[in-house]
C-alpha cells in the first residue's frame, strides 16, 4: 500500500465511517408482497463540453455514474425478499452503454446472527462506492464477527469473463459513525479494467451538522496502477436545502481510465417527498462545469 493511503486507513481504524447504512438508524419494517420502486434522474449539463441532457445521475461533475432504474421488490413473511430492477437511462440503454440489463435481479434470505445471503445480480460491497458502483452476477453474504460487519461477494465480470471477489470489513458506532476496509481481486474488478487487485479505505465522520465522507483506493495490474481519492462535506441546514462540496482525484498509469481532478459543489433541494432538484457547478480537469438535475424516488 502506498504512503498516500496510510492517513485515511488510520482514520478509518480510529472510527470514521462509510457511505453505507448509518449506524443507530433502525430500518423500517418493509411491507409484505410486491412494492414498486423508481429512482430516476433527468438533467442538463455542459459536462461533455456542450449542453447535453442526461438520463442518469451525474458523478464528480465529469460524467454520469448513478443509473436510473425502476423495478419491484417482493417481501415475504419469512424475511426473504426478491428484487428485479431495470435500467431506464443511457447507462443501460444508450449506444455506448456501460451496464447490461437488468440493473439488479436477486433473491435474498436470512442467515444466523442477523446475516443475509444474496443470489443473483447485486451491487458489490466495495468501500464507499464513490468509484466502484457496479452490479454483478454472483453470490453475496453479510454476517457479523463480534461487533464487526463482514460483506463478501463472489461475482462474474461480464466484460472480462472472469471471476471477481470483493470483501468489506466494517464497524459502526451509535453516534452514526462507522469504518470500512475493502479488498478486491480478479481481472476486471473495476468496471472491466485490467486491474486484478484493489484495496480501499472508506470513512465518514459526523461533526455537528456536517457529514464528511472520504474514500481512498489503490488498484494494481501488469499495465500499471490506479489511484482514486474523494472527500465530500455535506451540511445539514435543517431545511429542505442540503449544500455540499466535493473533491475527487484519480490517476491511472494503465491508461484504462481517464485521469481526474475535480472540485465541485451543489445543493440538494427537497422539492417534495419524492422529488429532489440539484443545481451544481465546479472545475473538472481545469474546465468549468455546471449541471441541473432532478431525481424522483418512489
Amino acid at each position: 500500500m502506498s504512503r498516500w493511503m496510510l492517513p485515511l486507513v488510520a482514520a478509518t481504524l480510529l472510527g470514521v465511517a462509510p457511505l453505507a447504512a448509518v449506524a443507530g438508524e433502525e430500518p423500517e419494517t418493509p411491507p409484505m408482497g410486491p412494492v414498486f420502486h423508481l429512482d430516476a434522474y433527468w438533467g442538463l449539463s455542459n459536462m461533455t463540453g456542450a449542453l447535453r441532457r442526461h438520463t442518469d445521475g451525474q458523478w464528480a461533475g465529469a460524467m454520469v455514474g448513478y443509473p436510473s432504474y425502476a423495478g419491484l421488490d417482493w417481501n415475504m413473511a419469512d424475511g426473504s425478499n426478491a428484487r428485479v430492477t431495470v435500467g431506464l437511462g443511457d447507462m443501460h440503454n444508450g449506444s455506448a452503454h456501460v451496464f447490461h440489463q437488468p440493473n439488479e435481479a436477486y433473491w435474498s434470505g436470512r442467515l444466523p446472527n442477523d446475516g443475509r445471503i444474496w443470489v443473483g445480480k447485486r451491487y458489490v460491497p466495495f468501500a464507499a462506492q464513490a468509484w466502484e458502483y457496479e452490479a454483478k452476477w454472483g453470490v453475496a453474504a453479510d454476517t457479523r464477527i463480534g461487533d464487526l460487519s463482514l460483506s463478501s461477494t463472489a461475482a462474474f465480470d461480464e466484460r472480462t469473463r472472469r471471476g471477481n471477489a470483493y470483501t468489506r470489513l466494517g464497524k459502526e458506532w451509535e453516534n452514526g459513525s462507522a469504518a470500512g476496509i475493502s479488498i478486491g481481486a480478479g481481472r476486471g474488478l473495476l468496471f472491466g479494467s485490467a486491474h486484478d487487485v484493489a484495496i480501499a479505505a472508506d470513512a465518514t465522520r459526523r461533526l455537528g451538522r456536517c457529514k464528511l465522507v472520504g474514500e481512498a483506493l489503490e488498484a494494481m495490474s501488469s499495465k500499471g496502477g490506479f489511484r482514486f481519492a474523494s472527500l465530500t462535506a455535506e451540511f445539514d441546514t435543517r431545511t429542505r436545502y442540503t449544500p455540499y462540496v466535493s473533491w475527487l482525484y484519480s490517476h491511472d498509469n494503465s491508461e484504462d481510465s481517464t485521469n481526474l481532478r475535480s472540485a465541485i459543489g451543489g445543493v440538494l433541494i427537497g422539492a417534495s417527498k419524492t422529488l429532489t432538484v440539484e443545481p451544481g457547478a465546479g472545475v473538472v480537469n481545469g474546465k468549468g462545469v455546471w449541471w441541473l438535475q432532478c431525481r424522483v424516488q418512489l
